[in-house]
């Protein structure tokens, strides 16, 4: 939780090295994951017979973790 509110407290104070960080971060997300984490969503919801709604949360975890720069643990 203490992750969260220090990135929260960067960016409402504006931190520009942060911002960019966030951004460059985000963008490389976007242009190098996105198209593998679509398809694997369109295949556990869509194409599946039942939805494993555990996998459909580890992956969204994954994606959280690459995004926020996180470790996820139980």
């Amino acid at each position: 939780m203490y992750v969260y509110v220090t990135q929260l407290t960067l960016l409402v104070s504006l931190d520009f090295g942060f911002l960019s960080e966030l951004t460059t971060r985000w963008s490389l997300l976007f242009s190098t994951e996105m198209e593998d984490f679509l398809a694997d969503m369109y295949a556990l919801i869509y194409e599946a017979e039942y939805v494993d709604w555990f996998l459909v949360g580890f992956r969204w975890g994954q994606l959280w973790s690459i995004a926020f720069d996180v470790k996820l643990t139980p």
